[in-house]
């Protein structure tokens, strides 16, 4: 088929749905969210409908096949195709304008279209302002307009802007497009008055730091609000720096954990300061904000404040908070402490070396070796968070990159590494089940060894959050390990993936453990270690390829499998 013949198809589609329905006219969405041919999965459509003179509210649309239409194109590829028509005629529009497709004449001046579209809506003499961050990496959030009334905000959102795409789906298509041609790596304020221009500006750092007050205008009558934002050198997903955070506020006489900060804030401002600051600490009361950082930024507002970076060679605590904290000034002065003193250096060996040595995949690293990224927050989370990764009775890698996924394999196998040696952990087991002599002994005196190991470790620094995982992981008895859409990196990239196949055999002290493995490429390798535990665990393989590593016991061993929705079955092994 042609391009001419393949349009006309799709606009007879259009056209003979318009006369099925009874509708007098119809508009018609369908937004692309990939940009290649071999996929148009994540295509979003709307239409809005005119029958009997009434127009109703946008509803999903009726999921044409846009393949063959959306190959016509080259390299640049439309991010959507828009129909408009009634029963005689139906016209197509795109922001890719090729084969005769033409562009929305509505978005030649597209501000004024967006302000036409509003306008109505809008009450003499409010200003609604909506702050939007355009990240130098991926789509913008299209933010809410708030009402301002003499410079008060009102937090209440204005429905009849923010819904007014349930009878214009081109008013919400127009904005996102108006977005896309703004300057990535900016926050941009648009203000909308009554019958006046919107006005588009780009923050400046006051402008920044005078949205972090009002932001807390929810907690009520607060005495004062603390917190700390520490930039560790990583980058969200969007190519912003990343900070870690913690804070307190107080109210009624108690000090309370602060659970929000509007990081987006501090995340541009450090793209637009220069130096770039590594930290930020804010102190807000009723009547007043200030913002210090580690370098003075005098034309913000902002002032110096220095850390006692002090910290003394033979207290191994006050060196462990340092490096735990994950700020790369505070561990440079961990150890620059610990190079002075042998005794700490070897405890702080004992704590911390096969975890360095495991994150940076090389077995020969040394303390010197470690990073700020290893004690980041996002670690922290996996443990201690409001949805850990490891709680009650479970371990989750649920939707988990293979990043993500190693990071927890790290952390675990590194801590049993500190106190069981793998190789002759799996030597005696093997032996004893050659030699047909398995006893339980055999496993609850590795599982003793590995428990007092992690409780002598969790009385150096035990308010830390490195000593409270190893509580954490010392208090759980795993029985399930759910996977969900998860990704792995090879044996060669987690130096201590049967160490943690050794933790998941400890944890469970022989009770029933089940893998539930759903949708992944892959599964981690099992390791021989699979075939030694205690109780075999159980594995659901559910639209994932089932893989167990070699058998060479020479005794027989059965494991319980089921794949996708079958029955249990045994998977003998001798």
């Amino acid at each position: 088929m042609t391009a001419e013949q393949i349009i006309e198809d799709l606009k007879q589609k259009v056209s003979k749905r318009i006369l099925e329905k009874g509708y007098d006219s119809l508009e018609l969405l369908a937004e692309f969210h990939v940009r290649d041919t071999s996929d148009l999965s994540h295509t979003n459509e709307k239409e809005i409908f005119v029958k009997n003179g009434i127009k109703d509210e946008a509803s999903f649309g009726p999921s044409f096949d846009y393949k063959k239409l959306f190959e016509l194109f080259g390299d640049q590829k439309p991010e959507y195709f828009y129909f408009r028509g009634n029963k005689e005629q139906v016209e197509l529009y795109s922001d890719v304008t090729e084969h005769g497709i033409t562009a929305l004449p509505e978005f030649a001046d597209i501000e004024k279209f967006i302000f036409n579209r509003m306008n109505v809506h809008l009450e003499e003499g409010v200003e609604y302002i909506n702050d939007l961050h355009i990240p130098p990496v991926g789509a913008a959030p299209i933010g809410l307009f708030y009402a301002h009334r003499n410079g008060v905000k009102d937090n209440a959102v204005i429905k009849s802007i923010y819904l007014l795409d349930d009878k214009e789906i081109l008013f919400k298509l127009a904005f996102d497009t108006l977005v896309k041609n703004l300057e990535q790596g900016k926050m941009v304020r648009i203000i909308a008055r009554k019958d006046l221009p919107l006005e588009i500006a780009y923050l400046s750092a006051g402008e920044m730091l005078a949205g972090i007050k009002p932001f807390y205008d929810f907690l009520g009558d607060y005495y004062e609000i603390k917190f700390d934002l520490v930039f560790t050198g990583e980058m969200d997903r969007h190519g912003l720096p990343a900070p870690d955070f913690s804070g307190y506020y107080t109210q009624n006489g108690r000090q309370l954990e602060l659970e929000n900060c509007p990081t987006y804030f501090f995340k541009y401002l450090c793209l637009l300061l220069e130096p770039k600051p590594e930290r930020f600490e804010v102190h807000i009361t009723k009547d007043s904000i200030k913002v210090f950082a580690d370098k003075a930024y005098p034309e913000h507002g902002i002032e110096a404040k220095t850390e006692d970076l002090g910290v003394a060679p033979d207290d191994p605590e006050s060196i462990c908070k340092f490096i735990e904290s994950g700020r790369e000034n505070k561990m440079k002065a961990a150890l620059a402490a610990i190079a002075q003193n042998k005794e700490t250096q070897k405890r702080l060996e004992q704590r911390y070396l096969n975890y360095v040595r495991a994150c940076s995949e090389n077995p020969k690293a040394t303390l010197a070796d470690m990073k700020a990224e290893m004690f980041s927050e996002d670690t922290k989370e996996i443990f201690i968070s409001h949805h850990p990764k490891i709680a009650n009775d479970y371990i989750s890698f649920g939707y988990a990159s293979e990043e993500e996924s190693k990071r927890l394999i790290d952390f675990i196998g590194a801590m049993v590494k500190n106190y069981i040696d793998a190789g002759g952990y799996i030597k005696k087991l093997k032996t004893a089940y050659d030699k047909n002599e398995f006893t339980y002994e055999i496993y609850e005196g590795q599982t003793k060894k590995l428990k007092d190991g992690i409780r002598r470790e969790i009385k150096l620094n035990p308010d830390g959050w490195y000593s409270q995982a190893y509580r954490l992981l010392l208090n759980t008895r795993v029985t399930k390990i759910q996977l969900d859409k998860s990704a792995f990196f090879g044996p060669d990239r987690m130096l201590f993936l049967k160490e943690y196949m050794i933790y998941l055999n400890c944890s469970a002290e022989g009770y029933d453990m089940h893998i539930d493995v759903f949708n992944c490429i892959n599964l981690h390798d099992l390791t021989e270690v699979y075939w030694l535990f205690q109780q075999i665990p159980r594995i659901t393989w559910f639209q994932t390829t089932p893989a167990y590593p070699p058998y060479t016991l020479k005794q027989k061993r059965e494991a319980k499998i089921r794949i996708d929705n079958g029955d249990w079955e045994e998977l003998n092994k001798n």
